[in-house]
């Protein structure tokens, strides 16, 4: 029985990995559908820009005529507006920042529905299709999200030809990757915004394969009706979603911002594969692969129709089922899309575990159980220490460049340490109805949660196996094996997409969380599972012969790894280098409304953003770091008296600092303006801050204790005070964090973004501007040294500390 149970696995292995990359043929510009072939003049014309940063000519002209281009082509009859919005928001993500924003450029077009005969008095509901054209730092960005951009012109050609019975707005949007702040102005201030009743946002975090919904909703199952009756290979899984919204999986697109700030239900996709290249200069033209680009804009053409015969009539209205109620969703091999209820999978999953319970549970089963779940945490905690151990030897992160050796370093410490607990079974025959007790356990436990219930399927059909206990003979044999093909389906599935995410992911995951262990973690956690689930085949095995396989291959496999190098040019370790000009202020407000500047060390800071950190370019790098480097110590001031790429102090450890003469800086240097007055309370100040600077200006203040109420005085100007509630404190300062983003035509930037504070006593503020588009020489001979195995970006930068005393 094991060994027809192992041959029936490797027929569900190969099923997954063969549609885990299955991509359709590029369809010829001739094609009268939606063709790949179409979106490549676009794609060129965008990457051909280069890097495109909020402020830069590249963004915001260059991308902008690119696009407008484009769009003359097409034929007429679609409203076009280029929006420039300013405004501000909180968003509590990496600790919670508030973010500013001006002249940030949306383009929109807007394709009027098909005429309505007899015309229908239904109020107007349009359809948002959303991605971005900037870059992120250090990328070209063609895969994230120019190909999605262009995917978006050749929607827009096809609906314009064949209108749907909805209006449908397309936002080219210039600000994504500063935190999504041209989404939040679009949402927020242009007046179109007011009819969209849904919205589909395309992202990626990688240059190839199948597109994957990842997010839905939230409520609103008809979006998930609408994308199982439409999507013709689909792929997603509602579990992904429970992992968004628990945090566990950090990160944060466009859909947030209309989900939050609009209150508009909607879909997420993105492309995962090739994740290496992603946010590097490696992700080019020569990266993109158009048979995903034709697979991505065909399920979008089918969704879309689909949500728009839903939308024609207007949404489900507040307090029915379809707009109340959340749904689980998951597709089976990319072949099929199974979705129902949240309400319903509630009830469903309930009932099934009791009757799963009722008839198996007995006093023996929950122990078994028990034991199932005890090996499950042993292969857990076995693969978290091998990886824990890997992290600190020259095999650190192989996995990660590696993806094939994850299997072969973690498999074995998994199999070891959950056989090891398999003896404390006292039958082997115990393990079957374990396995199914355990499973209608968990699934019980999550079903009980309206958010976690999404996420419960999984266990509940880790309970079909209890239909091969009913009976004996040849055909439940066939049977018992038989009913772990969906399960074991669906647990590689898992497997297969977090390896696909997390190894690249681990590339760019910060120097303070070992890339290793989060690998094995993820590993050790599904495998585990998977094993228990699947005790009855795993407990007939001679436990001294499994463990000795397992210590063989484990021993065999490290000296592999060992002489492994984690880094290539296709999976390049990214290290950015900032040249930094440094000064500290100390006001006295008391006594005079000028500063005294003190002279502080100028330097290049290099920072790698995996787990080995700088060290690796001193180790393996022929000219390894620049000369005179020494390790940088972070806790200096209230944010490391460096320049930080948004709030990252705690992912951005393992620092290096090289003395240096100051860089050359632009035409507009960083100034910073502070004015005091009492307010109020005899020992209240109310502190006037105005700074100038780049289109990239971030500041802290600190101690957010000390202050009581603030307001962004650049909005008070308009006759429209935003004032409110000081932030919550960050986890990594006492202090206030602020990021200013500007984008419109260079040379017109006014710089300038101001607030107010009122505080008491003696503060500290540190204040950096990114000049993204100037180098400097030193830069330049850094760059030129670097391997071909390193994404290298560099660019000058100030940084200002400020001590400032209010006047009592």
């Amino acid at each position: 029985m094991t060994a027809f149970a192992l041959a029936a696995f490797s027929a569900v292995l190969g099923v997954v990995l063969r549609q885990q990359w299955a991509l359709p043929a590029v369809r010829p510009a001739s094609d009268p559908g939606f063709s790949a072939e179409r979106t490549r003049e676009v794609l060129e014309a965008l990457t051909s820009c280069g890097a495109k940063y909020v402020g830069s000519t590249a963004n915001e002209v260059c991308a902008v005529q690119a696009l407008m281009k484009e769009i003359q082509k097409l034929p007429s009859g679609a409203a076009l507006e280029l929006q420039s919005a300013s405004g501000h928001y909180y968003l509590d993500f990496i600790g919670g920042l508030t973010i500013t924003y001006r002249n940030l450029t949306n383009l929109l077009v807007r394709v009027p529905s098909t005429p309505r005969t007899p015309p229908t008095p239904t109020p107007r509901c349009a359809l948002l299709i959303s991605s971005h054209f900037d870059s992120a730092l250090g990328s070209v960005a063609a895969s994230d999200a120019n190909a999605e951009v262009a995917i978006m012109t050749e929607l827009l050609r096809l609906f314009l030809r064949e209108p749907l019975p909805v209006d449908v707005i397309f936002n080219f949007n210039g600000g994504e990757e500063f935190l999504m702040p041209a989404a939040h102005g679009f949402v927020t201030s242009h007046p179109w915004a007011a009819d969209v009743c849904a919205q589909i946002n395309l992202e990626a975090g990688g240059s190839g394969g199948r597109e994957l919904l990842f997010q839905l909703g939230p409520k609103h199952r008809w979006l998930a009706e609408a994308f199982a009756s439409a999507a013709p290979r689909p792929y997603g899984a509602s579990i992904l979603q429970v992992l968004f919204q628990t945090g566990i999986i950090p990160g944060e697109t466009d859909y947030r911002i209309y989900r939050d700030f609009g209150d508009i239900p909607g879909a997420d996709f993105a492309t995962l594969t090739n994740g290496w290249v992603y946010h590097t200069w490696r992700d080019d033209l020569a990266h993109v692969d158009f048979r995903s680009l034709q697979r991505y804009g065909e399920t979008i053409f089918a969704f879309a129709h689909s949500m728009a015969q839903k939308l024609q009539h207007g949404l489900p209205p507040p307090g029915s089922a379809e707009a109340e109620e959340s749904a689980v969703f998951f597709d089976l091999g990319g072949l099929l899309m199974v979705q129902y209820s949240a309400s319903l999978a509630t009830q469903l999953h309930v009932a099934a575990c009791l009757v799963v319970l009722s008839v198996f549970g007995r006093a023996r089963s929950f122990l078994s159980a028990s034991v199932l779940l005890l090996a499950a945490l042993a292969a857990l905690l076995c693969c978290g220490l091998v990886g824990a151990f890997l992290a600190f030897t020259p095999c650190s992160m192989v996995a990660s460049g590696h993806p094939e050796m994850v299997p072969l370093l973690f498999g074995p410490p998994a199999l070891a340490g959950f056989t090891g607990c398999l003896w404390l079974l006292k039958d082997q025959k115990d393990a079957a109805q374990g396995a199914v007790v355990l499973s209608a356990t968990l699934c019980l436990a999550l079903s009980v949660n309206s958010v976690t219930v999404q996420s419960s399927y999984l266990f509940l059909v880790w309970s079909l196996p209890a239909l091969g206990l009913l009976g004996r003979g040849f055909v439940f044999k066939v049977v018992r094996v038989a009913t772990f093909l969906l399960p074991w389906l669906l647990q590689l599935q898992l497997l297969v997409m977090a390896l696909d995410l997390l190894c690249p992911l681990t590339f760019r995951s910060g120097t303070s969380i070992p890339a290793d262990l989060v690998v094995g973690g993820a590993f050790g956690l599904v495998a585990g599972l998977g094993l228990a689930f699947s005790a009855r085949f795993v407990a007939p095995l001679p436990l001294p012969r499994v463990l000795k396989a397992c210590a063989v291959v484990f021993l065999l496999t490290v000296p592999v790894a060992w002489l492994l190098f984690p880094y290539s040019y296709d999976r390049p370790k990214r290290i950015f280098q900032q040249h930094v000009a440094r000064s500290e202020f100390t006001w006295d407000l008391a006594r005079s409304p000028r500063p005294q500047r003190e002279a502080m060390e100028h330097g290049l800071w290099t920072c790698s953003l995996d787990w080995n950190g700088v060290q690796t370019l001193d180790d393996f790098a022929p000219y390894g770091l620049p000369h005179g480097s020494h390790r940088y110590d972070q806790t200096q001031g209230v944010y490391g008296k460096v320049p930080m790429p948004f709030p990252t102090r705690s992912f951005l450890t393992k620092s290096a600092w090289a003395p240096r003469a100051a860089p050359p800086l632009p035409g507009r240097p960083l100034d910073v303006q502070l004015v005091a007055e009492p307010f109020g309370e005899a020992k209240l100040q109310r502190l006037r801050v105005e700074v100038q600077g780049s289109a990239q200006v971030m500041l802290v203040l600190s101690p957010l204790s000390a202050l009581h109420s603030w307001s962004l005085g650049a909005f008070e100007r308009k006759g429209a005070p935003l004032s409110g509630p000081l932030p919550p404190k960050r986890s990594d300062c006492d202090c206030l964090f602020l990021m200013s983003v500007e984008g419109g035509e260079p040379g017109r930037h006014t710089g300038l973004f101001n607030f107010s504070a009122v505080a008491a006593g003696v503060l500290e503020m540190e204040v950096w501007a990114m000049h993204f588009e100037t180098t400097s020489d030193e830069l330049l001979y850094e760059e030129r040294r670097v391997p071909s195995w390193v994404s290298y970006l560099g660019w000058v930068s100030e940084l200002q500390a400020h001590r400032i005393a209010l006047g009592q």
